[in-house]
């Protein structure tokens, strides 16, 4: 229960759509630095090549450790070092990337800003106070479907994901599933 919501009024009743917005599917969110690292989390697990970089990283920073412990040994201290630093960078690549996108996001107009997404049979009309656009289905080369969620896919690196949770109406999660997959092609 929120406490700021009126006396007596239940939160987590199913809200019932106006009779005018039956055809409409509204995503309301809050494009924050958390919202951004979880849909680059959601694109990178359906990228083979991000998954073999990964499992490359570990291995790499597990021989490159190895090596380091070997040169210890051999009392060569400055490939030990060099080796002990290159283990590290391997083991938190991916968390280097993710300060990378982080430290651009920072100065993105579109930074904690709240996102309106209505989909259509048409499209995508997305609005901020920034931005006003309607993308049609046409543009969107693909999307996957995950059980709290979708990814929509404009050609191979621009994505967007769309929680459950920041769809506006309680069957909304059903309605925009079956708007994705009559307009696109589903991967995976």
């Amino acid at each position: 229960m929120n406490p700021f919501d009126p006396p007596g009024v239940p939160d987590d009743l199913p809200r019932a759509k106006p009779e005018r917005e039956l055809d409409v599917v509204t995503s309301r969110l809050l494009y924050t630095s958390e919202h951004l690292l979880e849909t680059l989390a959601r694109y990178r697990s359906q990228r083979l090549l991000f998954n073999v970089m990964r499992w490359m990283c570990i291995l790499g920073g597990m021989v490159c450790f190895l090596g380091s412990i070997v040169a210890l040994l051999n009392a060569d201290f400055a490939i030990c070092i060099g080796a002990a630093a290159f283990a590290v960078f391997l083991f938190f690549a991916r968390k280097l990337d993710d300060l990378i996108a982080l430290r651009s996001f920072r100065h993105s107009p579109h930074r904690d800003t709240q996102l309106v997404l209505e989909f259509t049979s048409e499209g995508l009309h997305s609005s901020s106070e920034n931005h006003d656009s309607t993308i049609k289905w046409s543009a969107f080369s693909e999307a996957t479907l995950f059980d709290d969620g979708v990814l929509l896919y404009q050609g191979p690196k621009l994505v967007q994901w769309i929680p459950d949770e920041s769809l506006e109406y309680s069957g909304d999660a059903e309605e925009l599933r079956r708007l994705v997959e009559s307009n696109l092609r589903i991967r995976g």
